[in-house]
């Protein structure tokens, strides 16, 4: 069966506090790192991939949710950290607990982690952008001019 066949997808601004997390099954992901990070990220340059839920039906909505969480548990944590009203969403309609969880599965493994060497040419284009909009730090400087090693190690929690 070939879920992309029954799925319908809308982008759409929703309430990040009427979405449930489906506590019925196991998230993939139990080490959720840190949430003010990325909120801090999301602070700053927005939520670049929004979150992904399924409408509930209208018998499953006693407490209150509207919809379910499919994918983006950690940004929709951050996103309620950050006191946010409004959130984007992908709303993916007709779906059961099998596909959602068939969906959520998918993201993860699919998902490919920078290898090493790619995280570190990053870390040194981040590095080389933040001095080129903020200027460089002057060697041994305790000012708050520029940008200096320190402050991509404090960026990169290091």
């Amino acid at each position: 069966m070939h879920l992309a066949f029954f799925v319908k997808e809308f982008c759409m601004i929703i309430n990040p506090l009427s979405i449930r997390v489906n506590e019925k099954h196991k998230r993939v992901r139990s080490d959720f790192g840190d949430i003010r990070e990325l909120a801090n990220s999301i602070n700053e340059f927005g939520l670049m991939h929004p979150i992904v839920v399924d409408k509930l039906p209208e018998e499953d909505r006693a407490d209150g949710k509207e919809y379910i969480l499919i994918a983006g548990e950690r940004r929709l944590k951050a996103v309620c950290l950050l006191g946010w009203k409004e959130v984007p969403a992908t709303l993916i309609g007709d779906t059961n607990e099998v596909s959602r969880k068939a969906m959520e599965l998918e993201e993860n493994v699919k998902r490919k982690d920078l290898h090493w060497i790619e995280q570190e040419a990053c870390i040194a284009q981040l590095h080389e952008l933040k001095q080129a909009l903020l200027g460089a730090a002057v060697d041994g400087s305790r000012t708050d001019a520029g940008w200096g090693v320190r402050d991509t190690a404090k960026l990169l929690n290091k």
